[in-house]
């Protein structure tokens, strides 16, 4: 058994949908009444959220360039107007099941644009991707490593900035610890490394690695 939306519904979202791509500028206004009717469709409209998530990033964006003024005219991005379109292709067809089948496989994610990790619950198998982190993103003493990363993960919150990672070295004895070793390398590679700044890291879901050419060092 499915649900699918009203048709009179469907062709009055389909009819202002099509109102505020022919427009050069729309207010937030009316950006926010699409919204409202594209959220209240979910319930007959598979993955719906997915489909209306750039535009509602764009509201919140220029509400706080614009601050809070509903009539204020924006100009929609090209992000917008491509979902804007895929409700006018594909809301006619589309359904949600009421019952949906247990899936074949279950993976969880965080939000990063550049794969920072997931894991497949399914088969518990961690799936980590890696990148590169600038030295300059490193702040290094001898007693503890700060790492900033703000910059490599994907967050909606506007001037929101991600918590640094602080870790701090081994109080008893310092140079047992991966703040010493992650210091010692980069000093004894300075010479090497010339202009290159890059570090090949990966991040997991339980733990932090970061690969040093040959030396592997691991941040629990």
């Amino acid at each position: 058994m499915i649900v699918k939306q009203a048709p009179k519904k469907v062709a009055n979202i389909v009819e202002l949908c099509r109102t505020l791509l022919s427009n050069c500028f729309v207010t937030k206004r009316e950006l926010a009444q699409l919204i409202g009717k594209l959220v209240a469709s979910k319930y007959g409209v598979l993955y719906a959220p997915v489909f209306y998530k750039t535009l509602e990033i764009q509201k919140d964006t220029e509400m706080k360039l614009n601050k809070g003024n509903f009539d204020a005219r924006i100009i929609l991005s090209n992000d917008s107007k491509e979902c804007i379109n895929w409700w006018i292709e594909n809301i006619y067809d589309s359904y949600k099941p009421i019952v949906f089948k247990a899936p074949n496989r279950k993976i969880e994610s965080d939000s990063s644009m550049l794969g920072y990790g997931a894991l497949d619950v399914t088969n518990n198998l961690k799936l980590i991707g890696v990148w590169s982190l600038n030295i300059r993103n490193l702040e290094l003493d001898t007693c503890s490593v700060k790492i900033r990363y703000g910059d490599l993960l994907k967050q909606t919150r506007p001037e929101y900035q991600l918590p640094e990672i602080f870790i701090e070295a081994f109080k008893p004895d310092f140079r047992i610890f991966v703040v010493h070793t992650l210091h010692e390398y980069l000093e004894r590679t300075n010479k090497l490394k010339l202009n290159n700044t890059q570090l090949t890291c990966d991040f997991g879901r339980l733990d932090l690695t970061i690969y040093l050419i040959n030396i592997k060092l691991q941040l629990r």
